[in-house]
């Protein structure tokens, strides 16, 4: 409540991004999008990208 007044206050907006949702839990998003694309009829198979 005290962020929104003070954003509210000063006329400012504070964006979390459109993938913020997904950043949250990357886990949990994998595993959401290996289910779509089975639903599908894909086989994934889910490997970490190499670190650089």
């Amino acid at each position: 409540m005290v962020a929104a007044f003070h954003m509210l206050q000063r006329g400012v907006t504070f964006e979390l991004g459109g993938d913020y949702l997904d950043r949250i839990d990357k886990h949990r998003t994998a595993m959401r999008l290996v289910h779509r694309l089975s639903a599908l009829g894909y086989d994934v198979m889910r490997q970490p990208k190499a670190a650089k």
